[in-house]
């Protein structure tokens, strides 16, 4: 797996900060962006908005342990791959529950990007797990 073999050449700082630049990306699209197509994904601005801040709050996270530098960054990562593992089930049971009516489009969209997150979080959980020697800025 490409992606995993290059992750494994970065310092953790490095993976903590692109994961809270991902987490941007997620929380500005879901606050920002896709509120404007909430008719066409058949899911309220509300509900958007929440999975945004919960983006937000991982943004922070993130940011905050590539700048704090910790001893302990496996803790704090594998921390991360949790939050973010769980951010899958979350959503998806917020279009089956709370949604009144998701169209194609929501499943279109949500469907890739969660996939995507649950790779993350096993990326992550991986590079906790096998650097147990590596200093947090190498």
């Amino acid at each position: 797996m490409y992606a995993s073999t290059l992750v494994n050449s970065w310092s953790p700082r490095r993976v903590f900060a692109t994961d809270a630049a991902g987490a941007l990306l997620t929380a500005t699209t879901h606050g920002i962006v896709l509120p404007l197509f909430s008719t066409a994904l058949g899911v309220s601005t509300g509900q958007l908005r929440f999975l945004a801040g919960v983006a937000l709050l991982l943004f922070v996270y993130s940011l905050s342990t590539s700048l704090l530098k910790p001893v302990f960054w496996r803790r704090r990562l594998q921390l991360l791959a949790l939050l973010n593992a769980a951010y899958v089930p979350l959503t998806w049971l917020m279009l089956a529950l709370v949604t009144e009516a998701p169209t194609w489009i929501a499943f279109l969209y949500f469907g890739p990007e969660t996939l995507l997150i649950a790779a993350i979080a096993a990326v992550e959980w991986s590079y906790a797990t096998t650097h147990k020697n590596r200093a947090f800025s190498e």
